[in-house]
C-alpha cells in the first residue's frame, strides 16, 4: 500500500493491516540467501576492477586474519597489505552497489569478541547477521513501489520472517476487528 516515514511498508494481509520494518525485513532477506538457501544470487564473489585496501586497527586486523574462513565464506577476498591494513579483491555480490568497506569493517570489529563460542558456526552466525544488518535497506531510505513489493516476496520466501536475525519483530499485525474496534464499526 505504501510507506510510512520511509521506515516502515503499509501492506494489507486478507486479516490485518500489516507495519513492517523495511530494514528488518531486509536483514532477514539478506541473512536468508547468505545462508546459502538462495545461493544462485547471493553465493558468489564479485570480484573488484581495483582491490581497495582498508585500514583497521591492530585488533580488528588479528581479527580478520584469525577469521579469514568466515570471511571467505560469505565471499570476500582479502589478503593482508601492509602492518594493519587488508586488501580487498572479491566482495560478496550482494554487496555490489553498497557500501561494502563499512560491511568489511564491521565483521572485523564484530569478530574481535573474546567472548565468542569457538568454531565456525557461532562465528559465521555473528558474520551472517552483521553483514546482513549493515548492508540492509536502511530507516529513512525511500523504496519504489516494486521495490517494496520485491521485498516483501523476498520476506515471505525466507526462515522465520517475523523475527530478524537479532531477534526482534518486523511485522505488527493491526487485525480487521481491532480496526473496527477502534472506529467503534
Amino acid at each position: 500500500m505504501g510507506q510510512v516515514r520511509n521506515t516502515y511498508i503499509l501492506a494489507e494481509a486478507p486479516d490485518a493491516l500489516l507495519l513492517i520494518s523495511q530494514h528488518r525485513a531486509s536483514e532477514i532477506v539478506l541473512a536468508h540467501r547468505l545462508r546459502g538457501r538462495d545461493a544462485g544470487r547471493m553465493g558468489r564473489s564479485q570480484p573488484l576492477t581495483v582491490p581497495v585496501s582498508v585500514e583497521l586497527s591492530a585488533k580488528e586486523s588479528g581479527s580478520v586474519e584469525s577469521n579469514l574462513e568466515v570471511f571467505l565464506s560469505l565471499g570476500f577476498e582479502v589478503e593482508p597489505f601492509g602492518k594493519a591494513a587488508w586488501l580487498i579483491r572479491s566482495i560478496p555480490a550482494f554487496l555490489e552497489g553498497r557500501n561494502y568497506e563499512e560491511v568489511f569493517r564491521g565483521l572485523a570489529e564484530e569478530l574481535t569478541d573474546e567472548e565468542l563460542p569457538p568454531g565456525l558456526e557461532p562465528r559465521l552466525n555473528l558474520a551472517i547477521a552483521t553483514a546482513a544488518c549493515r548492508a540492509a535497506v536502511k530507516a529513512g531510505e525511500r523504496l519504489s513501489h516494486a521495490e517494496m513489493q520485491s521485498l516483501l516476496a523476498a520476506l515471505s520466501a525466507a526462515d522465520a520472517p517475523g523475527l530478524c536475525p537479532h531477534g526482534d519483530p518486523v511485522i505488527i499485525a493491526l487485525r480487521h476487528e481491532e480496526l473496527d474496534r477502534r472506529f467503534e464499526r
